[in-house]
């Protein structure tokens, strides 16, 4: 019986499945990775929605992919074209949080004018926050009057 593997992809990074699964034949293959994004996504609908699980054969060539939000039952109330741009949203933003870089964006004050000196963007020291001293909750930058910054 042909081994089929599954690769989880959420928008951070792959987790690959290298033991796989016996399935008799494609078909039930996918049926068994529909039954895995099911459970994965019960509970849990809006946190997976972007996700996807591809399906490999044996030499690990990909046979299926499948987006969660395909098989999203919130969206099995929209009209059709409207369900296929959300699917396609999902998935463009799956794509695009694996490309950026994982590092935060913060919030950089802006020193004010001064005689003598020009003003400009300046970065806080190694290991201090955009808004040391402050005892808020509020993640740094939110509502910040500065630029943005990678950390």
């Amino acid at each position: 019986m042909p081994v089929y593997r599954f690769e989880l992809r959420d928008g951070t990074s792959g987790i690959r499945d290298d033991l796989g699964v016996s399935q008799p034949d494609r078909e039930h293959a996918l049926a068994y990775a529909r039954a895995i994004v099911h459970e994965l996504m019960r509970g849990h609908e809006p946190q997976t929605r972007c996700w996807r699980l591809n399906v490999y054969d044996e030499a690990w060539q990909k046979i299926f992919d499948i987006p969660f939000a395909s098989l999203e039952p919130a969206f099995d109330l929209l009209k059709p074209e409207l369900r296929a741009r959300v699917i396609e949203f999902c998935e463009r933003l799956r794509a695009l949080r694996e490309r950026l870089p994982r590092r935060r964006l913060r919030c950089v004050n802006r020193k004010p004018w001064s005689r003598g000196r020009a003003a400009g963007p300046t970065l806080p020291p190694t290991g201090a926050s955009a808004r040391s001293g402050s005892s808020d909750a509020q993640p740094a930058g939110a509502g910040c009057p500065g630029i943005w910054a990678r950390q």
